[in-house]
């Protein structure tokens, strides 16, 4: 669920980044939704729950470059093409949540 996550944010990402990435806000936690009228994942806000059973969210954060373009965590100048996501799966058992993340960075790599 964590790599399928992954792949439907670069689906949603090479549709174009203007109209369904950086409307997105920093920090959010978003979820998929799949359209099956344009066959596109898309975000939402709403709850919901894959198999009656798990929860996978997603966030957005900021990234910053050095001097150097390099990746910085503190200071740098912000690259709007770039984006750090965070996909997340929680699930109830025994009475306890567990979550796995996966993260990684993702581009405006069609410039679209």
């Amino acid at each position: 669920l964590l790599e399928e996550g992954i792949e439907a944010f670069k689906l949603m990402r090479d549709s174009g980044w203007t109209t369904y990435i950086s409307a997105l806000t920093a920090g959010t936690s978003y979820r998929f939704s799949f359209s099956t009228s344009s066959s596109l994942w898309q975000s939402t806000t709403t709850k919901t729950f894959i198999d009656g059973r798990f929860d996978r969210t997603f966030a957005l954060y900021d990234v910053n470059r050095d001097s150097n373009d390099n990746i910085t965590t503190s200071g740098g100048t912000l690259d709007a093409d770039t984006k750090k996501l965070t996909v997340s799966v929680s699930w109830l058992k025994q009475g306890a949540t567990t979550t796995r993340a996966i993260s990684t960075y993702v581009t405006n790599l069609f410039d679209n």
